[in-house]
């Protein structure tokens, strides 16, 4: 598994560097695929998977772009322009469902490595359970710059410290702190505060 994918990287990373000699040189490649960009990203989280499935390592952070990145995503169907553009819809409909559509997008690689990480067995359990795969935002509203109400998602159950399946609203005190303090609880390290925590979310449980 671990040779088929880095045969795939390598073959990607050619081909990008071909593509990237022709612009240079002025010339644009009649061959260029649109769906680099998604290829790349499943690339990484297949890596992500492997990394956790060989144990050659038990933390990754994957983050899809630059928070102002200009990546065009027309290779998502009923896409035609930036992520970053669209989060700025200043409420146009048109806007709005573009945008939605790229959000949707990005939700649909992090079920992908969920789905990925649950087909693999430990013991009477699956990698999955026995992980946290944290997804999230800087931003709650791009429009506004609002950094309040972040979405955010967590997946697994952190070797039996955290009960999935659930959506929880807090109402007082959502520091996103807590739940990295609460993460870092459940792997075993019980430090007292991180950031601006007050302490960890015991509703996890």
């Amino acid at each position: 598994s671990v040779q088929a994918v880095e045969k795939r990287i390598n073959q990607f990373t050619e081909e990008r560097v071909a593509e990237s000699k022709d612009l240079a040189a002025g010339r644009r490649p009649s061959d260029l695929d649109p769906n680099a960009y998604a290829d790349r990203v499943r690339l990484m989280l297949e890596m992500i998977v492997l990394a956790f499935r060989s144990d050659t390592t038990r933390l990754s952070t994957f983050m899809f772009g630059n928070s102002v990145s200009s990546r065009n995503f027309s290779f998502v169907e009923g896409v035609r322009g930036g992520f970053h553009p669209f989060s700025h819809h200043q409420n146009d409909p048109e806007k709005e469902r573009q945008y939605a559509l790229i959000n949707r997008w990005h939700i649909e690689q992090y079920a992908w490595l969920l789905s990925e990480l649950a087909k693999i067995k430990e013991g009477d359990k699956t990698l999955l359970d026995q992980s946290m795969v944290f997804f999230g935002s800087g931003i709650g509203d791009g429009n506004s710059h609002n950094p309040r109400s972040l979405p955010v998602l967590l997946a697994g159950r952190g070797g039996g410290a955290f009960k999935p399946g659930r959506h929880l609203v807090f109402k007082k005190d959502r520091r996103l702190c807590n739940l990295h303090l609460s993460m870092l609880h459940a792997l075993g390290v019980r430090e007292d505060r991180f950031g601006d925590s007050r302490g960890v979310i015991t509703d996890l449980a």
